[in-house]
C-alpha cells in the first residue's frame, strides 16, 4: 500500500491486519500494522551494493584486459589490465572508437564478431591480434559478452583480452 507522510512524500508500506476478540467478547478489535517496505529491505540492498562494488573493484584491478564498449563501438570503460596490455591509459582511450586499438586487417572480422554478439549469438573466445600504443602487434585471445537490460536490449559489450604466447 502507499501511504502519504507529513512531509508529503509517499511511502510504499507492507500492511497487515488482525481481528481479535477480548475475553469479554463484547466487541472485536482490529490491529493494523504498517511497515515501511523500503527500509525493511534496506539492509539487503546495502549488502547487494557492497557486493557489486567489490566485484567492480576486482574487475578494474584485474591483470586481464577488460574493456566496456557501447553499442556504437565507443570505449566507455577500461581497466588496469587494459592499461598494461595496450600501454594506453584510460584517459587516452575513453569514448574513442574500439577500432583504434584493433589492427586494420583485423577490424572487419572483429566487427562481424561483435555484430553477431549484438544479435544475441553466443560466441566462443577467438584468437586475434592487438595493437599497442607503440603500434606493436601482439597475438591475443579475445572473448566478449553482451550486457543487456531486462527487456533484452543490448547496452554494452564487455571484452576480455589477454596475450597469447606461442601462437
Amino acid at each position: 500500500a502507499n501511504r502519504p507522510t507529513k512531509s508529503g512524500k509517499t511511502l510504499n508500506v507492507a500492511a497487515s491486519a488482525c481481528i481479535f476478540s477480548p475475553e469479554d467478547a463484547s466487541r472485536k478489535l482490529i490491529a493494523l500494522t504498517e511497515r515501511d517496505y523500503f527500509h525493511q529491505h534496506q539492509e539487503e540492498r546495502n549488502e547487494c551494493i557492497s557486493c557489486l562494488q567489490k566485484l567492480a573493484s576486482i574487475v578494474m584491478d584485474s591483470a586481464e584486459a577488460t574493456i566496456m564498449i557501447d553499442v556504437e563501438g565507443k570505449i566507455v570503460a577500461w581497466n588496469k589490465g587494459a592499461d598494461q596490455l595496450y600501454r594506453w591509459r584510460s584517459q587516452e582511450v575513453l569514448f574513442k572508437s574500439y577500432d583504434d586499438i584493433i589492427p586494420v586487417e583485423e577490424r572487419k572480422w572483429i566487427k562481424d564478431y561483435l555484430n553477431k554478439l549484438l544479435k544475441g549469438q553466443t560466441l566462443n573466445a577467438i584468437q586475434s591480434k592487438l595493437v599497442t600504443k607503440e603500434n606493436q602487434i601482439i597475438d591475443g585471445n579475445f572473448n566478449a559478452t553482451l550486457l543487456g537490460n531486462q527487456s533484452g536490449e543490448a547496452l554494452m559489450i564487455i571484452a576480455n583480452e589477454r596475450v597469447v604466447t606461442g601462437r
